[in-house]
């Protein structure tokens, strides 16, 4: 009880201003107040609306890179499972057509068990039918890729014009 001490307070109220002390300046003060919060409102209206837009179209780019990744993904899966059925193939017709000796990719000749600089034991290369066929490969997809990522960038045009 001794570490109680009493609260004083003042007595004076605050005057109110001028306008509050009519009904005409009363409606004022409302009619300010009003369309300070509507115009308050409108702007963040207008912030709401950039943000959807702004979410929107970064929905679309990660739906776009996800779709990408994916047909990225089942093209690499699909180029090695061929590239799986190739080494399978190399070995058994490189059996037939090889005696003693290999031929390495740059026309020379060695023998099974030689190695090369690095260490490494040479094996014969890949074939020019192999590497054309992968040249063309790699233009047939790389021309869809573009057309598809132009196709893409016009849709998303488009989208931001409609929105």
């Amino acid at each position: 009880m001794e570490d109680i001490l009493p609260v004083k307070t003042n007595k004076i109220v605050k005057p109110r201003p001028l306008q509050a002390a009519s009904i005409p300046g009363l409606l004022g003060m409302f009619q300010n107040e009003w369309d300070a919060l509507m115009l308050s409102n409108f702007a963040l209206e207008q912030q709401l609306h950039t943000a959807r837009q702004e979410l929107s179209h970064a929905l679309y780019q990660h739906d776009a890179a996800c779709r990408v990744i994916a047909r990225l993904k089942k093209e690499r899966d699909e180029a090695r499972m061929l590239l799986a059925q190739a080494e399978r193939q190399i070995p058994s017709s490189a059996a037939v057509t090889m005696n003693d000796n290999a031929v390495v990719s740059n026309g020379k000749r060695v023998a099974k068990d030689e190695f090369g600089p690095d260490g490494k034991r040479i094996r014969s290369g890949i074939t020019s039918a192999i590497i054309t066929e992968l040249t063309e490969c790699n233009a047939m997809l790389s021309g869809q890729r573009k057309k598809l990522l132009f196709q893409m960038q016009e849709l998303a045009s488009n989208l931001l014009e409609i929105v």
